[in-house]
């Protein structure tokens, strides 16, 4: 009878214990509503200006510090840049204008050059041609609560190539953690695995931080959020970007890249600002976007000119035909 009565209290103590926390810790993903609130982060700090610290390290080596002066807009993002020696630029991406620039100060610092100009292709692959770290930096951290890599995670989730884990777990400490991978099938564009994210479902569900595998190595990110908010979204304070040689925590660190906001608040300027008359310069025409020639059209068009040269070639030989009959 005892041991009847033992075994009845092991159920009743051990099987809601177990049967409660596998209730609590997985739950099943619901990708519409990341979407929706990644999608209201996004026009949130598309809105937003600011200035911030840019420090960058490879291993224990210090590389450089950079002062960033960011604002945004949702047809434009301009990022201007001081570095330690004085150099300043400006990168902007304006889709009205249909143009990105960027300009340097001159040797003497009395005003800015344009060093490069670019049709704007309205697509990401387009932005990132310009090679500016400037750009990436204010990019990738402005946008760091709902973005990965210099694309925002509500494009990201609505890439069929973009998987995420069916299940989610929730951490101790108030984190949702969600595995994700993505492969592009393209050797131009880098794929992700074992990827996971940790997520604030409190907060609009914003990323607090992040680790994947790629092709050469890792890389992880970290978001340090402060307690100002803009239209109830909490803005970060500390962004960390960081390069592994091998899987995140688990290999040598190569590089380290951290953002420190200084000052971040709701843009109250107009698209004005993001045109170069801005900085005292003419207004670039864009360019005209030319239609290559394609391999159809380069057959189609020799078709052409093989029936025209046939056609006159018949059309010689009845002339031909004719003035010999009429001289008989």
């Amino acid at each position: 009878m005892s041991k009847i009565i033992w075994v009845v209290l092991f159920c009743v103590v051990t099987v809601p214990v177990f049967g409660s926390d596998d209730q609590l810790n997985t739950e099943t993903v619901d990708i519409d509503q990341l979407i929706v609130s990644w999608t209201r982060i996004s026009e949130v700090l598309r809105s937003v200006s600011g200035r911030g610290t840019l420090t960058k390290k490879s291993g224990e080596e210090f590389r450089s510090s950079t002062e960033v002066v960011f604002f945004g807009l949702p047809d434009a993002l301009k990022c201007e840049a001081k570095n330690s020696i004085g150099l300043e630029s400006v990168v902007c991406v304006n889709a009205n204008s249909e143009s990105s620039f960027l300009l340097r100060k001159t040797p003497d610092q009395s005003r800015f050059a344009l060093t490069k100009l670019e049709s704007y292709a309205h697509s990401h692959k387009s932005l990132t041609r310009l090679e500016d770290r400037v750009w990436k930096a204010g990019f990738m951290f402005v946008f760091s609560p709902a973005a990965l890599e210099g694309r925002l995670m509500k494009d990201w989730a609505v890439d069929k190539r973009f998987e995420f884990a069916e299940e989610n777990e929730y951490e101790e400490d108030g984190t949702v953690r969600i595995g994700f991978s993505f492969e592009s099938g393209d050797e131009n564009i880098v794929s992700f695995s074992n990827g996971f994210f940790w997520l604030l479902p409190e907060k609009n569900w914003a990323i607090q931080r992040y680790e994947c595998e790629v092709e050469w190595g890792g890389m992880s990110g970290e978001i340090e959020y402060g307690t100002n908010e803009i239209d109830g979204i909490l803005l970060p304070k500390t962004v960390t970007y960081q390069l592994w040689d091998g899987p995140p925590s688990k290999s040598e660190l190569g590089t380290n890249v951290s953002f420190e906001f200084d000052r971040i608040v709701k843009f109250t300027g107009s698209l004005d600002e993001f045109r170069l008359t801005h900085y005292g310069l003419p207004e670039a025409r864009p360019a005209v976007p030319v239609a290559p020639t394609t391999q159809k059209s380069a057959v189609r068009n020799f078709m052409f000119f093989c029936v025209v040269a046939i056609s006159i070639f018949i059309l010689l030989i009845l002339l031909f035909r004719i003035k010999k009959s009429r001289r008989a």
